[in-house]
């Protein structure tokens, strides 16, 4: 339970001063992101928006791009908000690290994390994609010997790629039956995606990085010609 000290009454005074003169902008948010915003244990200072700002009758104010500044544990914070019809993006920048998410709950978390030390999962995420990247040509030619010899006389290509919050790793194959190797990736007979999302974890492991801490899922793929798997982790 938090301590009622005069310091923590004045903090949480300052907070709520500050979203209420700045409100018209908050307002642009749902309920639930508004109140995520305000529970931060952050001590806003500062938030700037793009370009003119248009007041409707109710007072909002439409922006497409915010800026704050905050306090965290005495060390600046800065958080970007970039507005779209689809999502938001969350990009915060404290103590030398950038963090990017488009979910308000993990931006949430990745603020509560940094607070009280310990490493947030985004900056994992990106170890993982780092290891994965410096291991690409290894990781193709292990998992077509291993996992997928025999279905094409043809080279695998693989692809690894990601975004604010999963890694994807894209293998595929030019064939003139599609679908049978979609129907053989499919069979359970060897386990090859399971086998090949335990490969991925070993290796992630490997590197003082804990697996455990990631889902793995995976989808198959054709376009045309071509077949194939995504494995993602997030």
């Amino acid at each position: 339970m938090t301590e009622i000290t005069k310091e923590f009454i004045i903090e949480e005074m300052n907070k709520i001063s500050f979203f209420i003169q700045h409100s018209g902008m908050f307002d642009n948010f749902t309920p639930r992101s508004k109140n995520d915003l305000e529970s931060l244990p952050v001590e806003w200072v500062e938030v700037k928006t793009d370009g003119e700002i248009e007041l409707t009758e109710g007072g909002q104010k439409h922006w497409k791009s915010a800026d704050l500044k905050g306090k965290l544990k005495d060390k600046d914070l800065f958080l970007k908000i970039d507005k779209s019809p689809d999502r938001n993006i969350y990009t915060l920048v404290y103590d030398n690290g950038t963090y990017k998410t488009s979910n308000m709950s993990k931006l949430k978390s990745i603020v509560e994390s940094l607070e009280s030390g310990e490493t947030p999962k985004p900056k994992y995420l990106q170890a993982v994609y780092n290891v994965l990247q410096q291991k690409k040509m290894e990781i193709r030619k292990f998992i077509e010997e291993h996992y997928l010899k025999g279905l094409s006389d043809t080279p695998w290509e693989i692809l690894i790629s990601k975004d604010v919050s999963r890694i994807y790793i894209k293998m595929t194959v030019d064939s003139e039956d599609p679908a049978k190797i979609i129907d053989q990736l499919k069979s359970h007979n060897f386990y090859r995606m399971d086998s090949i999302g335990q490969y991925l974890k070993h290796l992630i492991k490997k590197a003082n990085i804990e697996s455990e801490d990631f889902i793995f899922s995976h989808r198959f793929l054709r376009i045309g010609m071509t077949a194939g798997f995504t494995v993602s982790i997030k």
